[in-house]
């Protein structure tokens, strides 16, 4: 018994730290590649409710678009709280990010898997003072996406399966409304 709590927990901690591996590569990639840079639309929207707290706002870039498929790249920044407990500015930090599929040219079907970072205060108990846990949690997500051909503003709403810390299963509704940056290139 002992034997199978020590793999388990060997096991998450391997899981914890390859999604820290991932979570730094993605955000390197996302930023700095030249693929990712290039001919590209970007856009940024504000989601409510979803994987980014009460509300977050983030940034896409389309990775790919052939005919009627289309996959883009997220990264945001949401919270829940600006103070902690002790009424101190000390925000709750959630980072979504993740990589979506879109099916369609006017209205899409989406699906998106992705990793929240989270950096919540919470009570020490043993000192009674702020302390900051970090997390990670996958998720997955089906949706529905509107954008109007020719119009740079797309709205829409998702369903989102999160597990909280890689164990806890949690469902959310997310929806957002953006607005493309860059135009395609004729």
């Amino acid at each position: 018994m002992i034997r199978q709590l020590h793999s388990y927990h060997a096991f998450k901690k391997l899981v914890s730290n390859l999604s820290k591996f991932v979570f730094l590569l993605f955000v390197c990639l996302f930023c700095f590649s030249p693929c990712f840079l290039a001919n590209n639309k970007n856009a940024i929207f504000i989601e409510g409710l979803g994987v980014g707290g009460y509300g977050s706002i983030n940034f896409e870039r389309r990775i790919l678009n052939k005919n009627i498929h289309q996959i883009h790249a997220r990264i945001g920044f949401g919270t829940y709280n600006i103070t902690d407990f002790t009424n101190s500015i000390n925000p709750d930090v959630i980072l979504p990010i993740g990589i979506n599929y879109c099916i369609g040219k006017q209205h899409k079907l989406s699906s998106e898997i992705g990793l929240t970072y989270s950096s919540i205060v919470q009570l020490n108990p043993n000192s009674f003072e702020p302390k900051r846990e970090n997390n990670f949690s996958p998720y997955i997500g089906l949706g529905y996406k509107f954008n109007k051909v020719n119009s740079r503003f797309f709205g829409g709403a998702v369903y989102y399966r999160k597990f909280e810390f890689f164990e806890y299963p949690r469902n959310w509704a997310g929806f957002f409304i953006g607005y493309i940056l860059t135009k395609d290139k004729a």
